[in-house]
């Protein structure tokens, strides 16, 4: 718009607008005039200011000192932008221009007391200057004219959203305004101006293989173009997420020993590319007959003995599970314990447990003297008497201690 200038302008009225597309039940505001030449009329709460809107409760205190004015309204119904909502009776020193004009939100809040956020933005909509011979209106963004102040001004090209475009508030296009603006040399704006999440704060495109771990977009790892790797132990894949087992690449550093690219247990390689070996709880094909891990045992009953072999007769465990009675491990026909580990009645072994021995003399001699002990004759009348005598439980005691006596009990 076109400017035109009076001979005395001794008054403006001074316009504050809602900007954004809001309703507000109330409404603070702070107006920093330094970078104009004059004053307000009037001081203090004194100030000459005017509400435009209709039933709603306005004050204003101006400070001329800090060239500050603060301006505040309640409206039960609510104010709904953007509108007009003031004005203001400013002395001029000079000619004035909307740009000297900063108008701050302190705070609002929308007819429910809710606060809102983020705050609403405010601005000097217009000045209005009445002279003896013309009226001055000062040219606003968006005229098509660049002023003062103003970095461009397209007039309707003016957009918020268009890519390249002069902004609505007459600033020139920038990385972090949430368009991108190819001409400026932006990939990507997300608004965010931040790394980490795909577009940088410079508004260049994030990817995988520029070296920089962006977790924000599900990377593990990257080590550039040339480091990214899909055969190379160790090294960050060529999608930025870290080696795992089953790649196909033996990776030391990640605790692999072998990679064989397959889900069996049953060969030389893990699922955990583990090198296979007895006690990992997993039986190998062709090298193993069993194997239970660190239960395997050379002494428990039944279990998959330490070399990953099955327990046998005459490993020196009775393994019920083999349908063994015994297993004392040798080949002695004449014990208590078959070479095919089966219990049989020694002479001599009045408590049969296999073997010979002082506790045998004593309760061979306690059945003699008549004592309730159980001593079968078979297994206790050793010289084949008939009965039990002392003579049975003193030669046991020998063939406990010595050896070598030939003892013979007569048939069960």
């Amino acid at each position: 718009s076109s400017t035109s200038t009076s001979l005395v302008v001794e008054m403006c009225e001074v316009f504050f607008g809602l900007d954004t597309a809001v309703t507000v039940g109330s409404l603070q505001y702070a107006v920093d005039y330094s970078g104009a030449l004059g004053t307000f009329t009037g001081s203090g709460g004194d100030v000459v200011c005017t509400s435009l809107v209709s039933g709603a409760l306005s004050s204003f205190n101006e400070n001329e000192g800090a060239r500050r004015l603060n301006g505040a309204l309640v409206s039960i119904s609510g104010v709904t932008g953007p509108t007009e909502i003031a004005s203001c009776t400013f002395e001029p020193a000079a000619m004035l221009a909307i740009s000297n004009f900063l108008i701050t939100v302190t705070d609002a809040s929308d007819p429910e007391t809710m606060p809102i956020s983020p705050l609403p933005n405010m601005s000097v909509r217009r000045i209005f200057c009445p002279s003896s011979t013309t009226t001055t209106t000062v040219p606003v963004c968006g005229d098509g004219i660049q002023q003062l102040g103003e970095e461009c001004d397209d007039g309707g090209g003016n957009s918020d959203t268009t890519p390249n475009a002069c902004r609505e508030d007459c600033t020139l296009p920038t990385c972090g305004d949430g368009v991108t603006d190819g001409l400026a040399g932006e990939e990507c704006d997300d608004g965010a101006r931040v790394a980490n999440d795909g577009c940088d704060a410079n508004c260049q495109i994030e990817f995988c293989g520029d070296g920089i771990v962006q977790d924000g977009i599900g990377e593990q790892c990257d080590d550039g173009i040339g480091g990214n790797s899909n055969t190379t132990p160790d090294a960050c894949r060529t999608d930025c997420t870290d080696p795992v087992c089953g790649d196909g690449v033996v990776d030391p550093g990640f605790g692999e020993q072998c990679e064989d690219d397959n889900q069996s247990n049953q060969d030389a390689c893990t699922n955990g590319c583990l090198d296979a070996v007895c006690g990992d709880g997993f039986v190998q094909t062709g090298v193993d007959e069993c194997d239970d891990g660190d239960d395997n045992s050379d002494s428990t009953p039944d279990a998959c003995r330490e070399d990953c072999t099955e327990p046998v007769c005459g490993d020196g465990v009775t393994d019920p599970g083999n349908d063994e009675e015994c297993d004392d491990g040798n080949d002695d026909e004449t014990d208590a314990c078959t070479s095919t580990c089966e219990s049989q009645l020694v002479c001599g072994d009045a408590n049969a447990d296999g073997r010979i021995t002082t506790t045998d003399a004593l309760q061979i001699l306690k059945a003699a003297v008549g004592q309730a002990i159980e001593c079968a004759l078979a297994q206790c009348d050793v010289d084949d008497s008939g009965r039990l005598t002392t003579t049975d439980a003193l030669t046991v005691l020998k063939q406990a201690v010595a050896g070598g006596l030939e003892l013979i009990c007569p048939s069960a």
